[in-house]
């Protein structure tokens, strides 16, 4: 079986005054804040029961920052037996 998805994500960042100091004696000041938006495609399969396969393809777009797109390949295994339980009552 073969799924396909979308996610968005919307990132808030309120820190504006982050700075890195190299070599102790160049400091540079690094303001990401504001709001960044992210959205993927992706698409899952599964090959048997404990095994699926997934590719994904995200993009980052914001006020201060900006990626290019990037892509992830997966492989999931699940290593646990799934065990499907019917006729429960919990008190």
């Amino acid at each position: 079986m073969v799924t396909t998805y979308i996610a968005a994500s919307w990132l808030r960042e309120y820190i504006d005054d982050n700075y890195v100091t190299i070599n102790k004696q160049n400091k540079f000041i690094i303001n990401l804040s504001g709001n960044t938006g992210k959205f993927g495609l992706g698409l899952k399969g599964s090959v048997s029961d404990n095994l699926t396969l997934y590719v994904e393809e995200n993009y980052l777009k914001g006020s201060k920052r900006k990626q290019s797109v990037s892509g992830l390949l997966g492989v999931r295994y699940n290593f646990q037996k799934c065990v499907k339980i019917e006729n429960i009552n919990i008190l």
